[in-house]
């Protein structure tokens, strides 16, 4: 009987491509005939076997850790999840691993890889029809849940795509499916997070990117291959801690973040508070310094790769996570302190939260103290919407999001959880260069043309004062238009009092925030506008909306948007000078 080239039309990477010319080319870059010879040469040999075989042919390392393997239960149902780096090769060395420990271990994959034949028997199809569009119709549904039913593993790439080339270079998964995020938390059984590491050729995962327009392209490129493929096994997570969450984009954004710390020295779990869970009424003792010789080594780290500037004794950073996961820990344990001494805080140990464990770290380093100054933390949006979609973003804990401001969002960075430690607090220069620091990373991201994030007002604040405070914002800096595409879950309700007069407080203070700080010191002296409120509308930031956080003591956040090019040429002309880096202006005609 013939054969057919199995891997013709279908992919161990891409998808398929209808533009003959383009499918002819992208055939010979990925080397799928040399596959498709592999396969002819060994499909008579029989699932590992064939494995083997192909790994060999297409000099493919693997790096494993022995040890790790024993995290691997010996007898019961359970699931793998994974990154996708690879394509279909991601699933072969998947199956060699787990096959040696559990012979009854199958895959949960696209249909289309069910076609080779030594390995069908060792794959769960997704559907029916050989498709390559994602779809998990119900009756592969209920086999992949009669599989685990009867004390089986199975594996599953929740996101059930090839991973993406995201900033800087770097692979990362899509958004992971809903649907396979939803049958996972239904299975109820533990989960093993496995972690690809390593490249597949840079361009071809770009390519993954592209149109078929590609023309050129260095013959280097065409001979890139896969080498080396390091892989870590996590811990089993078992079910009592997966059922913490209610939520299932939290309990997805967990697995996803959990297996790709494996990657790290991050250790998730204290990131994540589920959020059923009330807001703490006893704060709890906070968490002790952490040494300055652990900090040192991450600052050299800083140094060398995520610098922004200088100015005087402090130098200025942004800097992902993955890189500090002691400073991570003091910037946790500094916010808490810095929160509670003004009324909010979360009352815990430290303030940390799932969002930071992928949202970078905007860090003010004072080099003859050795600490931190301040900090703010920086979401880069479309990679948020592209890895966790809409609940990826912090703000839509606190507002709910129409789709019309996608858009904008995908140009937005999202800020938040901004503190300068007290002993800083009466040096102005620690906070411009937080403000700078913010202006500065944005102006040097083209792809970037927004800023979003809460601003807080205290709870400390009298109900009146934060009536005024709210009523001034809404009716002099509110961006009605795109106001409307958003709504708040716990919105601050101006309360009614018969002995204010709405009309003479706008002209007493007649839009001018100055005027407004008087207004208010002459009913509380000790208070007056918060100060990021004042930053935000002094450079043309307009408000979207207001809402009461509960979980953070009932302060009360504006949500606060930022146009680049509103900014007013002065301003970034000032920055632009001083920090001596002409390329600022690049993007603006004055």
């Amino acid at each position: 009987m013939r054969r057919k080239n199995v891997f013709s039309g279908m992919y161990f990477g891409t998808g398929q491509v209808d533009n003959d010319a383009v499918g002819k080319f992208l055939l010979q870059l990925r080397d799928l005939n040399k596959l498709n010879k592999v396969y002819k040469k060994n499909i008579y040999k029989e699932g590992i076997t064939f494995i083997d075989s192909v790994i060999k042919k297409l000099n493919i390392s693997i790096n494993l850790d022995a040890k790790e393997l024993k995290y691997i239960p010996l007898k019961g149902s359970f699931i793998t999840i994974s990154n996708h780096p690879f394509g279909g090769i991601d699933g072969l060395i998947l199956l060699k691993i787990l096959h040696n420990i559990r012979p009854d271990f199958k895959l949960l994959t696209n249909s289309i890889l069910c076609q080779i034949e030594p390995l069908c028997k060792h794959f769960l199809g997704m559907n029916e029809n050989y498709s390559q569009e994602f779809k998990f119709i119900e009756s592969a549904r209920q086999k992949a849940q009669q599989h685990l039913e009867q004390g089986q593993p199975l594996g599953i790439f929740p996101a059930a795509e090839i991973s993406k080339v995201q900033s800087q270079g770097k692979l990362g998964d899509k958004q992971w499916k809903t649907e396979i995020i939803d049958f996972i938390k239904t299975a109820n059984v533990p989960i093993i997070p496995i972690y690809f590491e390593g490249n597949n050729s840079w361009v071809f995962n770009l390519l993954s990117n592209l149109k078929p327009l590609l023309v050129g392209l260095p013959e280097k490129y065409k001979r890139s291959k896969v080498k080396k493929v390091k892989i870590k096994i996590g811990k089993p997570i078992e079910s009592k801690q997966l059922n913490e969450f209610d939520d299932i984009q939290t309990y997805g954004r967990f697995l996803r973040v959990k297996t790709y710390a494996l990657g790290t020295s991050l250790e998730v779990t204290k990131f994540f508070k589920p959020r059923f869970i009330a807001n703490l009424k006893k704060p709890k003792k906070i968490i002790s310094p952490i040494a300055k010789s652990k900090l040192r080594k991450e600052v050299e780290i800083m140094k060398q790769h995520y610098h922004l500037f200088d100015s005087s004794t402090f130098s200025v950073f942004c800097v992902p996570p993955e890189e500090i996961p002691n400073m991570m820990t003091e910037i946790g344990r500094l916010r808490e302190i810095t929160f509670r001494e003004i009324g909010e805080g979360s009352n815990r140990k430290c303030d940390l939260d799932e969002f930071d464990l992928y949202f970078k770290q905007l860090i003010v380093w004072d080099n003859e103290a050795e600490r931190i100054a301040g900090g703010y933390r920086v979401g880069h949006g479309y990679e948020i919407l592209e890895k966790y979609g809409i609940s990826g973003f912090y703000f839509q804990t606190l507002f709910k999001v129409k789709p019309q401001l996608y858009p904008i969002l995908e140009e937005t960075l999202e800020l938040g959880r901004s503190f300068i430690v007290k002993d800083y607090q009466r040096r102005p220069l620690s906070l411009f260069l937080l403000w700078k620091g913010i202006l500065y990373y944005l102006l040097k991201n083209n792809d970037y043309r927004y800023l979003l994030g809460p601003v807080s007002i205290s709870n400390s604040y009298s109900q009146f004062s934060k009536n005024l405070i709210v009523e001034f914002f809404k009716a002099n800096f509110l961006d009605k238009e795109k106001a409307q595409y958003i709504k708040p879950r716990k919105e601050f309700k101006i309360k009614k009092d018969e002995n204010f007069d709405k009309e003479i407080f706008h002209e007493i203070t007649k839009g001018s925030v100055a005027k407004l700080d008087k207004f208010i010191q002459d009913i509380e002296p000790d208070y007056r506008t918060p100060v990021l409120f004042k930053k935000y509308v002094k450079i043309n930031g307009k408000l979207l909306g207001f809402n009461v956080d509960p979980k953070f003591n009932y302060c009360v956040d504006g949500l606060v948007l930022l146009d680049i090019f509103d900014v007013p040429g002065s301003t970034l002309e000032a920055l632009s000078k001083e920090l001596d880096d002409k390329t600022i202006m690049k993007r603006f005609k004055f």
